[in-house]
């Protein structure tokens, strides 16, 4: 089976070249520099890759959404912050349903 296989390799044809071409231009600072000399190439634009700033949004209400379910009852939804032992305080979610008599 080895013998075989190795006919089957030195038959083969030998596998094409492929000339790959570089994908970014070539750099234009001058590279003929002294010896010992190392030179940086590069662009500069350090803006490229920031983000822009957000505009500025101004939320307007009172942060509360409420839904009327019927003439008489309310079903609203807000954020808190509760105070708890040590001084810590901790955000929470509040469901209100309000019924009207």
């Amino acid at each position: 089976m080895w013998p075989l296989l190795m006919l089957v390799q030195t038959a083969a044809e030998p596998p094409l070249r492929i000339d790959l071409k570089p994908l970014l231009p070539e750099p234009s600072c001058d590279r003929n520099t002294g010896e010992g000399e190392i030179v940086v190439c590069g662009d500069r634009d350090d803006g490229r890759y920031r983000l822009t700033a957000l505009p500025e949004r101004r939320f307007e209400g009172s942060g509360r959404a409420q839904l009327r379910l019927s003439d008489k009852a309310t079903l609203s939804a807000e954020g808190e912050s509760a105070g708890l032992a040590g001084g810590v305080t901790v955000p929470r979610l509040m469901a209100r349903l309000r019924i009207g008599f």
